[in-house]
């Protein structure tokens, strides 16, 4: 009969339970186990302890077994879980990097928008001043038209003047033809006159000059 190794696990509840008994029945556990082997050994048969220590130990390899089958689920539970846990790290560092950069980028646009807001108070200055500006030119044009100081007044006005600028522009194209139409009347009357004084002093000069027969 081999002898056969005894797991930890086993040898200890061994002797919790060999413990409990001899508390109970106010002895040692040494002495309970020598009762123990003494009493088995007057009724111990080969074949039924063969057959015993058999199903025992086939119960104990299905136990180890299931175990085993136990601690490997676990340390596949076990290095799931570190994978989840080294993923989540990880997911936190590229989450760390992204609020890193999210706030360079806050802080950027900040800026810009501190650099558009000073601009826009320029811009509006600006607008103030052209527009002051603005406000006096229309007040002088409307003085210098003798209308009130509004847009509409002025360009009311200068459409008129457009109107008679134009008006005037006809007036002188007309006057510019009759102009054109008297002198070249004159022109022609001068030379008519021209041939008709020449035309005398030759009579003239004819009747005064002596013939040659």
């Amino acid at each position: 009969m081999t002898k056969e190794r005894i797991s930890g696990d086993v040898d200890r509840q061994l002797r919790i339970e060999a413990d409990k008994k001899a508390n109970a029945l106010g002895i040692s556990r040494a002495k309970f186990i020598e009762i123990a082997l003494e009493s088995e050994l007057e009724r111990f048969n080969v074949h039924k302890e063969n057959k015993r220590l058999t199903e025992a130990k086939n119960k104990a390899e299905q136990e180890t077994e299931l175990l085993r089958d136990t601690c490997n689920r676990l340390e596949r539970e076990k290095l799931n879980e570190r994978q989840a846990h080294t993923k989540t790290l990880n997911a936190g560092v590229l989450l760390k990097e992204k609020y890193n950069q999210l706030e360079s980028e806050i802080t950027q646009l900040t800026e810009q928008c501190e650099t558009l807001k000073a601009e826009c108070e320029k811009q509006s200055e600006a607008r103030q001043a052209l527009s002051k500006e603005y406000t006096e030119r229309i007040k002088q044009i409307a003085s210098h038209l003798g209308v009130p100081d509004t847009v509409a007044h002025c360009k009311q006005r200068i459409d008129e003047l457009q109107v008679s600028i134009e008006d005037k522009k006809k007036e002188r194209d007309c006057f510019k033809a009759k102009f054109e139409k008297a002198d070249s009347d004159y022109r022609t009357c001068e030379n008519k006159l021209t041939l008709l004084l020449t035309r005398t002093w030759w009579e003239r000069l004819w009747n005064v000059l002596p013939w040659i027969e």
